[in-house]
């Protein structure tokens, strides 16, 4: 797993830090900017009152942040670890900065995030649990949130790297090919899923795990403790799809991408997603070959049965989850795809191109080939076998 390293976007001076830190009563005493993400822009602050971390919140409204704050303080009421989010001297979660910029501050908490190889079915299965939990623990909230990633917000982001000349040239063939997916997917998603407040980017590197777990046996499963795990950056949690977060979850954390795959991801962009992706006998070869080299489609099996246990040792999910699964997975795949041509490689934007290390959008189109190459009956049946 490659960090997403890149200068913060909002460059933030002593002085600048020091006038935030006032409205918590602190001192500063030192800070360093923290070279990941790929949206906000964060710091590492040393104060009076020990390690903090400071976020620049870029492109966030005060009622965005709001939610984010009550979210995660009715987490905690529900425990489920989140890092603490500071109030400051008038009781507000956060200072506005700038406009679109409202700084939140929170504890800084120690772990370490998982590489590919040691994410294993222990971690696998607690992510699932975690998961399911944040899902429970929602479930009585009043009031829903919309948010930025809605398939209408996806298609606006593909129509301007269309109209974009330095696009088409450089990627014109996979941007026809995500129109022809999410065509089929405005087509083939159900629109009845059980629905409810989602993470909607629970990535490895949203996740903290202690440094030196201890361990204990459940059944056959060596598995790190229960709520061993901290989970980050709420930014993104909006009203989803239940099932469209495990999907997300599934391809972040049990879909590793060989390295040769990132070399030829681009080979398809002209194929046409399939009505009926179990008809085609050369997709069914695929799928089997995936399988026996401990795959289905783009997903590791051992990993992804355990997340998906560990989810349902929680909460079951339900036969018409189980049957929306699949175009989830696809959709979760486009999402990400597109994003990562807009916010990582700029196309569709004024702001120059740059090719970062880890967040290569070609990751997610590896995962959608694979997926196209799969049937949805035989994905959801080979999830479901114990692990």
């Amino acid at each position: 797993m490659n960090p997403f390293v890149s200068p913060p976007k909002t460059r933030l001076g002593a002085d600048e830090i020091q006038a935030i830190l006032r409205q918590y009563s602190l001192r500063l005493r030192d800070f360093a900017a923290i070279p990941q993400g790929t949206i906000n822009s964060n710091y590492c602050v040393y104060s009076d009152e020990g390690t903090l971390f400071l976020r620049v919140c870029e492109g966030k409204s005060l009622a965005d942040a709001a939610f984010e704050s009550s979210l995660i303080w009715h987490l905690g009421t529900r425990g489920l670890r989140t890092p603490p989010l500071w109030r400051t001297r008038s009781g507000s979660p956060f200072v506005p900065f700038r406009p679109g910029q409202p700084v939140m501050l929170f504890s800084w908490v120690e772990g370490r995030q998982l590489t590919d190889a040691e994410l294993d079915e222990a971690y696998a299965f607690h992510i699932g649990e975690l998961l399911a939990q944040l899902h429970l623990s929602t479930a009585d909230l009043r009031h829903g949130h919309v948010g930025i990633y809605t398939s209408r917000h996806i298609a606006d982001r593909l129509q301007r790297m269309q109209n974009d000349a330095l696009a088409q040239a450089a990627v014109g063939s996979v941007l026809t090919s995500l129109a022809r997916e999410l065509d089929w997917l405005s087509r083939t998603r159900l629109r009845t899923l059980p629905r409810g407040i989602g993470h909607s980017d629970l990535f490895p590197d949203n996740l903290l795990f202690p440094k030196k777990p201890p361990r204990h046996r459940l059944g056959s499963l060596s598995t790190p403790p229960q709520h061993s795990g901290w989970v980050l950056d709420l930014e993104q949690a909006a009203t989803v799809p239940l099932i469209y977060d495990l999907a997300v979850s599934l391809l972040a954390c049990c879909a590793p991408v060989p390295e040769l795959a990132m070399q030829t991801a681009t080979d398809h962009d002209h194929d046409e997603p399939p009505e009926q992706p179990e008809a085609a006998s050369d997709s069914m070869a695929d799928a089997t070959a995936a399988s026996d080299s401990g795959r289905m489609g783009p997903l590791q099996s051992h990993t992804a049965r355990a997340l998906v246990a560990g989810y349902q040792s929680l909460r079951a999910l339900s036969s018409e989850e189980w049957r929306g699964l699949y175009a989830e997975l696809r959709f979760a795949a486009v999402r990400f795809t597109i994003t990562r041509l807009t916010d990582v490689h700029r196309y569709g934007s004024v702001a120059p191109i740059s090719v970062v290390a880890g967040k290569d959008f070609r990751a997610f189109l590896w995962r959608l080939h694979r997926l196209i190459a799969t049937s949805d009956e035989q994905l959801c049946a080979h999830l479901q076998q114990p692990f």
